[in-house]
This record gives C-alpha cells, structure tokens and sequence, in this order.
C-alpha cells in the first residue's frame, strides 16, 4: 500500500498517541467518570437511588400528614361553622319569640287601656245620667213641693211661728208691740189702688 516510510518521526507519532491515550485515562480517573468507576459509580448510584425512595417515602408519609391535618382542620371548622349556625338559630328563635311576647304585651296592654277609657266612659255617661235625673228630680220636687196646698199651709204657719217667737223676744227689748195689724190693712189698701 503505501511504501515504507522510514522516518525518524514515525515513532513520535506513536508515542503522542499512546500519551494521549493515557491523558484522557487519567483524565477520566481524575474526573470520576462512570467508565473508569463504574462500579464504585453504580454503587453511588444505588445509594442515591435508595436515598431518593426513602425521601419519596417521607414526602409522602409528610404528605398523608398533611393531608390528615387540613381534613381535621376542615372538620373543625364545619364543626365550628354547624354550631355558629346552630347558636344563631337558637338567638334568632329566642329573638322571634321575644318579639312575639312583646307584640302580644303591646297588644294586652292596648286591649286594657282601650277596655279602662271604655268602663270609665260608661261610669262617666251613667254618673252624668244620674246627675241629670237628680237635678230633674229636684227640680220637680222644688216645683211641686211649692205647688202642694198643704205643705206650703204647714211651712206659712211654722213661719208666722217663728215670726211670733221672735217678735216675743223682741217685744221684751222694746215693749211696745209693732203694729201688724194696722201695716197689713195699709198694705192692702195700697195694692188696691
């Protein structure tokens, strides 16, 4: 093929190649490359591998955790938002009752007044009524009592008694009798005329 060459740096270019082929191995030895470490590699691997489950196995361990301490959580607060809810029933029914015994005291108390204004007119309407009575009757009896023959005859002459027992008392005063007879025919004479 080719003809021999017989140079004397033929044998350099075998040995740059053989220390280049050394660089690179060392270099991969030095870096810890998997082709140099492959088995203290794959061990490393292995490791991390297990390491990685056994984090995967916290994480989800930390995760039902988790999840079971927002579901208590969540369980709580329905149970806090029920009895809130169950409290404010309870102030809204105690309110509407209120209200109601209050509607029904107004309505008692609107029923009483309307019922006292009620009697009291009534007392007042037949206590007017008998004051009415009373004065008419009153009148009636100062009208016919006066227009009764017999009882003015008793109450002239208790009168005219009267009038002698005073004139008595006086007429021991003064001792000279007063003319009645003489001041009655004078007063009849002057109505004569």
């Amino acid at each position: 093929m080719f003809p021999p060459n017989n140079s004397p740096f033929e044998g350099l270019a075998k040995v740059i190649l053989i220390l280049v082929a050394i660089g690179i191995l060392v270099g991969l030895v030095l870096t810890g490359s998997d082709i140099t470490n492959f088995i203290t590699n794959s061990a490393k691997a292995e490791a991390i591998k297990q390491q990685n489950e056994l984090q995967a196995q916290k994480n989800a361990i930390d995760l039902e955790a988790y999840q079971l301490s927002v579901n208590q959580q969540l369980l709580a607060q329905q149970e806090q938002a029920v009895k809130e809810l169950q409290f404010q029933e309870q102030k809204a029914a105690q309110e509407l009752e209120l209200a109601r015994l209050s509607s029904y005291l107004w309505v008692g108390a609107g029923v009483f007044v309307a019922f006292c204004f009620g009697v009291g007119f009534v007392i007042l309407m037949i206590q007017f009524g008998r004051s009415l009575l009373i004065t008419s009757q009153a009148q009636v009896k100062k009208t016919d009592v006066w227009q009764n023959p017999v009882w003015r005859k008793q109450q002239i002459e208790i009168s005219r008694q009267l009038e002698r027992a005073q004139r008595e008392d006086f007429g021991h005063l003064n001792e000279a009798p007063i003319p009645w007879d003489g001041l009655r025919q004078q007063y009849h004479e002057a109505k004569k005329s």
